[in-house]
């Protein structure tokens, strides 16, 4: 017989690490409820809705649209010629050589960048990073010793949309 059958995940992992069999003094046992996970407020590229998702969430759905995103962070060291798209941060160390179109919640560039950028927040160029290409988002930061070349769209509700 299966054990746990007929009863939650959560509630099997309970009894086996407690080392008791379901009955009354599984119930006696006093029930704490989860903390409560932090929360990052992030807003739709396709509708424009804000909403809130748990910081540890992946991928998820706009309550509104109901269009799926992606939420994770992602760090690029390395040479990289793909397409991006994330709700997240994505950076770009020191060697990192991207060439490709990224769609993102917030960059920081630190190597070098090459392509069409639709940013859903704040773009920073740190220092010795290169940023080239067409950009498009709500604010962005160029730090002393930093590189840009091509045209920039800041602010605004069409600028961190995404092309169709």
């Amino acid at each position: 017989m299966l054990q746990g059958f007929g009863r939650s995940r959560r509630e099997a992992e309970d009894d086996r690490a407690v080392g008791s069999r379901p009955g009354p003094a599984r119930e006696a046992r006093a029930v704490t409820a989860p903390a409560p996970a932090a929360m990052r407020s992030v807003r739709c590229p396709f509708c424009e809705a804000p909403f809130e998702v748990s910081i540890k969430a992946i991928n998820g759905r706009c309550p509104k649209c109901t269009r799926p995103m992606r939420f994770e962070d992602a760090e690029l060291n390395g040479l990289c010629n793909q397409n991006v798209t994330t709700m997240g941060t994505v950076r770009i160390g020191r060697k990192g050589v991207v060439r490709g179109r990224i769609e993102c919640g917030a960059l920081v560039v630190s190597g070098q960048l090459d392509g069409t950028i639709r940013i859903n927040g704040c773009c920073i160029v740190q220092p010795r990073g290169v940023l080239r290409g067409e950009i498009a988002a709500r604010s962005m930061m160029i730090e002393r010793g930093a590189s840009f070349e091509g045209s920039v769209e800041i602010g605004g509700k069409d600028a961190a949309r995404p092309a169709a």
